[in-house]
């Protein structure tokens, strides 16, 4: 019997990638960048645990209560359910039936109604297809009133609400692939 040994993993183990949280409850798959290894052995991206939630423009709390300064973008957060609680600043609209989730304020599920020009939550849209047309949505936004994104959000979230009354469990960010690959 010959032994082959295992090989090292690509990650250090103090990045905290492990334990990964489950992904058994949700369809979503990380992809990683190789690219990103290498910028984690730089220096210039940390991995974080446990983030509460955004307490500022540049800065976010941990769950044991310290506070990471000086932050420019955060690039993926898992373990979490797609809520939002980590930006207590976005509007949710509350559907009447208690029974139904409050859904967020997003116009094509990416950006927020009230700030669409400093926040963007690209991985939460789930439109089964290529991921590589969300880069084109920023520029297409620059053109659209906030009364357009407000009537699209409100048609999206009133399709999603009857979806979820009859199962349950889609994925929260779900969108009408139609429908956004033609504002794209």
């Amino acid at each position: 019997m010959v032994r082959v040994p295992l090989p090292e993993p690509a990650w250090d183990p103090d990045w905290e990638f492990e334990p990964s949280p489950s992904l058994k409850l949700s369809p979503t798959v990380f992809v990683v960048k190789d690219e990103m290894f290498s910028r984690f052995r730089e220096g210039c991206i940390r991995s974080e645990q446990g983030v509460r939630r955004i307490v500022g423009p540049r800065a976010f709390e941990l769950s044991n209560g310290k506070v990471i300064e000086d932050v420019d973008v955060i690039i993926a957060a898992s373990g979490y359910r797609p809520d939002f609680s980590l930006v207590s600043d976005l509007s949710h609209i509350v559907h009447a039936d208690p029974e139904l989730p409050p859904l967020p304020d997003l116009t094509q599920n990416f950006f927020s109604v009230n700030c669409p020009g400093s926040l963007a939550c690209v991985s939460y849209c789930t439109a089964n297809e290529n991921a590589a047309t969300y880069r084109d949505m920023d520029w297409k936004l620059a053109g659209t009133s906030r009364d357009e994104m407000h009537r699209h959000t409100a048609a999206h979230q009133t399709w999603l609400w009857k979806r979820l009354r009859a199962f349950p469990s889609i994925p929260l960010g779900l969108v009408q692939a139609h429908t956004l690959f033609r504002f794209i």
